[in-house]
């Protein structure tokens, strides 16, 4: 779907979808970082109704905690500098995600090499 409006809408345009679920808000995140877009936001959505007496204006008893998830993004066009558009935070953590890896492939390289053995050598 994000194809479809990258192709409709001008680099600049801000693109932005109400969505339900956690899971849901990473995909698309994931989807709008893929298609280029930059200053992404998440932010949550409170609903607190109000009795509507008007002399006495005041909150309900009960409050609904949560309803939902605004995500928004600015469309860049990405073929210049693509990793300069993501947010320090999203730097940060692709840096860690890095760092652990390359940490992984450094043990299993030392655990899978040549090993000594302790202790006196054999003579020929």
């Amino acid at each position: 779907m994000l194809g479809t409006v990258r192709s409709l809408v001008q680099p600049g345009s801000v693109v932005a979808a109400f969505l339900p679920t956690t899971n849901q808000v990473s995909q698309q995140v994931r989807s709008l970082e893929e298609t280029g877009c930059a200053d992404l936001k998440v932010e949550e959505v409170l609903v607190r109704r109000y009795k509507p007496v008007p002399d006495r204006l005041r909150p309900e008893d009960q409050m609904t905690a949560h309803t939902g998830y605004v995500v928004s993004g600015r469309l860049v066009d990405t073929s210049q500098e693509p990793l300069r558009w993501l947010s320090r935070e999203r730097r940060r953590y692709a840096s860690r995600q890095e760092a652990t890896l390359r940490y992984r492939q450094r043990k299993a390289e030392q655990a899978a090499g040549p090993t000594r053995q302790r202790g006196r050598r054999q003579l020929p």
